[in-house]
């Protein structure tokens, strides 16, 4: 993917001063295009993100598409970008890497817009999208225990019922003993008995997220992510 997407700062500064100049001389002629980059007359700021079954009017959706002719068509978006420079990602890459972050060249005036689908928000300190993910699941299972031992001589928690070999998510329950050949194995003549035992995997054991719901994805209701211009 290609380096250095946005143009330098004197080009970003640059913008802002023909942005702020397209805005005086519509002033001046009287246009509707009037209003100040940071507050509509309703008080909603410009970049403003919301969440709506509808599109509304003087938003646009927050779904990665590109702009052309950006500073034509959403020059108070741009100037909020250009205002706003933890915003805007570096380059492809970095944007890839963050796509709640805007895009802007400035020499070709294309702006790639943030993408909210398929998101859900959460507080934070700064704008950052996070990877799904869940903690690792990890356990020891060392249930079956070879050697001269009889029961009593054994390291057996007898408060749970526990053979302490199983950690983690792993547990072990219940040692047995048996001698070999009763199971038809060969053996030799001191009869050396061997710990028969089971264990289970319960994930919870590690996080209390396992097992907290039935599906990583809750219900949920989809709507519509879109950013004021």
């Amino acid at each position: 993917m290609g380096k250095v997407y946005v143009a330098t700062k004197d080009d970003l500064n640059q913008t802002r001063i023909d942005l702020a100049a397209r805005f005086a001389v519509a002033e001046q002629s009287g246009s509707g295009a009037t209003q100040v980059y940071n507050s509509d007359a309703d008080g909603t700021p410009v970049g403003r993100v919301v969440f709506d079954c509808v599109l509304r009017d003087g938003y646009v959706k927050a779904n990665g598409a590109t702009v052309n002719s950006a500073s034509q068509d959403y020059p108070r978006l741009v100037e909020f970008v250009l205002n706003h420079p933890e915003l805007l990602a570096a380059d492809e890459d970095a944007y890839a890497a963050n796509t709640a972050l805007y895009m802007y060249n400035v020499t070709s005036d294309v702006m790639t817009l943030p993408n909210y689908i398929g998101q859900v928000m959460q507080g934070g300190n700064a704008v950052v999208s996070v990877e799904a993910g869940l903690p690792n699941i990890t356990g020891v299972n060392d249930v079956y225990y070879v050697g001269q031992h009889e029961p009593g001589q054994c390291v057996y928690d007898k408060t749970t019922d526990m053979y302490m070999r199983g950690t983690g998510a792993i547990r072990c329950y219940s040692p047995n003993y048996s001698y070999l050949r009763n199971r038809g194995m060969s053996t030799n003549s001191d009869n050396t008995r061997v710990l028969f035992g089971y264990s289970d995997f319960d994930a919870s054991r590690c996080s209390l997220i396992y097992g907290a719901s039935s599906t990583v994805q809750p219900p949920a209701i989809t709507l519509i992510p879109q950013i004021r211009y």
